[in-house]
């Protein structure tokens, strides 16, 4: 389980990460989109227990 400091961390970086999503061409983004849903997914997965 993460603690706050992890946290933090976490979130500050998917905000960086969307940020530079935001920023490619949108031809880019479906690949960029992917990759962050996929490192989402298995965040959550190890938070839920799925």
């Amino acid at each position: 389980m993460m603690n706050e400091e992890e946290k933090m961390h976490f979130v500050e970086g998917i905000k960086d990460q969307l940020t530079e999503i935001d920023a490619l061409r949108v031809s880019e983004r479906t690949v960029a989109f992917d990759k962050l849903h996929a490192q989402l997914e298995e965040t959550l997965s190890t938070i839920d227990g799925l």
